[in-house]
């Protein structure tokens, strides 16, 4: 699909820290805290009241942000930095919103040094969660596995009630582990590894969920429906559940199974599915964004299309507002405003749908072989050749993931040596 809204793991860390901050004592920087860039010094001065959301936003807004984050993280090469255990979370947070990947990773992992010196389980739980987090969603899938599993293989002293939350952890971990192994076309040892799993918890759920999106991510459409279906069956049986965590967890597993069919080419099925989620969810950006883009590309109601489409970006910019992004970092999801130029393409505004895609793919984010493969088809409808091989070309760099993405590098190819080529 075109973007999601739920993830295996990606809440995980997110939660546990604000569950586990509460009435979190303030540390004060040592050594040379004084020495520190401004940004590190605010991030010390955190404490349990504070709210460590507010934090992380104040810290990404500070003046030259990013110049500083990279001259804090220089400092974790000494013995003693000055920063503590709090302020290396903020930081890593910080440094993610600012896109620095390599310094996100680094606050993270002298966070779990320290959780480790502290002999914390808790904050060791939590710095391995949003390491393995933040490593998956960068596609750095062999430092993920690695990192899964050094987090599967330790063992802390202490009675149960202290480490029991890391035993806990490790099935999720275990997931996670097996999700990047498939990621890394390691698809047997895999799946292997699942069944194990399976044969221990045959009754959990997400190991079930983890086979469909494993299936999906080898191309076995058929299968990977059928194991929706049948979880989501099992769930709405589930009257153990809370209502509103049942309905929620109903709607991530249908989202999903909506990717599958437009895969499997049943778009019929996907749009039924999604238009049951945009009826049951308006105010849910990329449930309008995804069934807009589907109707488009299907040639279904393109005026429908266009108001789902423009519906998503209003709530995401509301959602923007509210969560008060700076208005330097204020822009519109470089998917959403695909999926309109995509739809003003459909309508034969050719012109228009350009200059909205060349403004997405300015942004990291639009640079996706989805959109530029887009981009690159409405430069060729404007007779414009050269520029659309250019941008065919950007489109085949990096690695595709999973069957769709593998099957559009195939017809960007195709593209690409036609116009190159022409008979």
């Amino acid at each position: 699909m075109r973007s999601s809204v739920f993830s295996l793991f990606g809440t995980l860390a997110g939660g546990l820290f604000l569950m586990l901050s509460n009435g979190l004592p303030g540390l004060a920087g040592v050594a040379r805290g004084a020495d520190l860039p401004e940004i590190a010094k605010k991030a010390n001065q955190l404490t349990g009241s504070d709210s460590i959301s507010g934090m992380v936003i104040q810290l990404s807004k500070e003046k030259d942000a990013k110049g500083q984050l990279k001259a804090t993280v220089s400092l974790l090469k000494e013995k003693n930095p000055g920063l503590n255990i709090n302020a290396l979370w903020v930081l890593g947070r910080a440094a993610q919103i600012n896109r620095l990947s390599d310094e996100a990773t680094a606050f993270y992992k002298a966070y779990i040094v320290k959780a480790n010196e502290l002999k914390s389980p808790n904050k060791i739980l939590l710095g391995y969660s949003q390491l393995i987090d933040h490593q998956f969603a960068t596609q750095k899938y062999a430092d993920c596995e690695k990192t899964c599993k050094e987090f599967i293989e330790l063992t802390l002293e202490g009675d149960e009630e202290e480490t029991g939350g890391i035993a806990r952890a490790k099935g999720t971990i275990l997931r996670q582990l097996i999700l990047v192994q498939s990621r890394m076309g390691q698809s047997d040892k895999a799946f292997a590894t699942l069944e194990r799993l399976m044969q221990q918890q045959p009754d959990n759920p997400l190991n079930l969920q983890l086979k469909a999106r494993i299936l999906r991510e080898n191309g076995k459409d058929d299968e990977a429906i059928e194991v929706y279906e049948d979880l989501i069956t099992k769930i709405e049986g589930m009257k153990n559940l809370k209502e509103e965590i049942r309905d929620s967890y109903i709607s991530e597993l249908r989202y999903s199974l909506s990717g599958v069919y437009i895969d499997a080419k049943k778009a019929d099925k996907a749009i039924e599915i999604l238009k049951a989620l945009v009826t049951k969810y308006p105010e849910n950006a990329t449930f309008a964004n995804d069934l807009g883009y589907v109707m488009a590309d299907n040639g279904k109601d393109l005026a429908e299309s266009e108001k789902l489409v423009r519906k998503a970006l209003e709530l995401d910019r509301a959602q923007r507002k509210k969560l008060g992004v700076p208005p330097e970092e204020d822009k519109d999801n470089s998917a959403y405003l695909d999926s309109l130029a995509w739809v003003l393409f459909k309508k034969g505004q050719n012109a228009e749908a350009r200059k909205i895609l060349e403004e997405a793919v300015k942004e990291d984010e639009g640079q996706q072989g989805e959109i530029l493969d887009h981009l690159a088809d409405i430069l060729m409808s404007l007779k414009e050749k050269e520029k659309a091989i250019e941008v065919w070309k950007k489109a085949l760099v990096g690695e595709a993931i999973g069957k769709r993405e593998k099957a559009r590098r195939v017809e960007i190819e195709k593209k690409l040596k036609a116009a190159t080529n022409p008979s």
